[in-house]
Order: C-alpha cells, then sequence, then structure tokens
C-alpha cells in the first residue's frame, strides 16, 4: 500500500513483474528466479520471491531494486510475511517445512510441518500463521497453527480428509 508497487510472480518464466501504480510502469526482474510466490512487508518496502528451482527466497528491496537470496528448504510454493514482526515465511513444499525468516538478519530457523505446505495465511495481530498441507491430488489439508516467537508447532486441525 505504501510502495504502491504490485509484484506478479511469473511463474515457469524465471521473473517478476512489478507494476509501479504512481507511474504504471513495468519493471522485469529476470533470470535466476523460478517465482512461484510474492509477499510484500509495506512497513520495510521489500518484496519477498518464493523460488522454486533454486531453494530460495529472493528478497528484493524497493527503494533501490537491489536483490539478494537466502536459501530455504525444497520447492517453496508460498511466501508470508508478519509484518508487525518482519517475519517471513516460506512454505517449502518439497521438503515438509517452512523456514521462518528475520527480516532484519536474514537469520533462518527450520519447523516441520508434515506434508507439502502449499499455502498459507499470517494473523499479525495474534502472531499466528495458518498453512495447508497437501499430500496428493485431490489434497489432504491440515491447518496449521503457529506461534512464531516460540517458533513451535501449536496444533495440528485436520480440515478434510480423502479416504
Amino acid at each position: 500500500p505504501a510502495t504502491n508497487r504490485i509484484y506478479v510472480a511469473n511463474s515457469g518464466s524465471n521473473a517478476v513483474t512489478v507494476f509501479d501504480g504512481a507511474t504504471n510502469n513495468l519493471t522485469l526482474f529476470s533470470g535466476g528466479m523460478n517465482a512461484f510466490s510474492v509477499d510484500v512487508n509495506p512497513f520495510t518496502n521489500t518484496a519477498y520471491i518464493g523460488d522454486t528451482a533454486n531453494n530460495t527466497v529472493s528478497i528484493v528491496n524497493g527503494a533501490n531494486d537491489a536483490v539478494t537470496s537466502v536459501p530455504v528448504g525444497q520447492q517453496t510454493f508460498a511466501t508470508l510475511v508478519n509484518p508487525i514482526t518482519n517475519k517471513i515465511y516460506a512454505l517449502n513444499f518439497g521438503s515438509n517445512s517452512i523456514t521462518v525468516i528475520d527480516g532484519v538478519t536474514q537469520y533462518t530457523a527450520t519447523i516441520a510441518t508434515g506434508k507439502s505446505p502449499v499455502t498459507g495465511v499470517v494473523n499479525p495481530l495474534t502472531d499466528m500463521i495458518y498453512a495447508l498441507n497437501s499430500d496428493g491430488i485431490p489434497p489432504d489439508c491440515r491447518a496449521l497453527h503457529f506461534k512464531e516467537r516460540q517458533r513451535e508447532l501449536r496444533r495440528a486441525v485436520d480440515v478434510h480428509q480423502h479416504g
């Protein structure tokens, strides 16, 4: 919202398109990023891009477009940002985990989730994240409730079970 930029993951094309709402210009970040997901911290003007091919999260500084990378688990299908705590969550489909990234230090920690986390949401007010797991098609899903400050799995709830 404050940056007036929209980031779009161009899955399969090794690029991210950035639309500048103030100028109506498009910028293309390309090369090396098999972008599958993008989330933005509007307070820090930083975008986080899940790179499924290189097992990294690319970090784009919105002020100068500098890009750095942080190693995470395999096949990051989603990135989630808690703008209040400045923590980023990489949902690693291929390694059955979530990598927690500190937005200031870029220090990482990994939390096992069960089978193949694919998507999720952050509730910044309660400091909880909810990730859905999938271990096949159609998916068997579980909502995983984490308390970020303790980096622990608090509870797993079955959402739908296929038999």
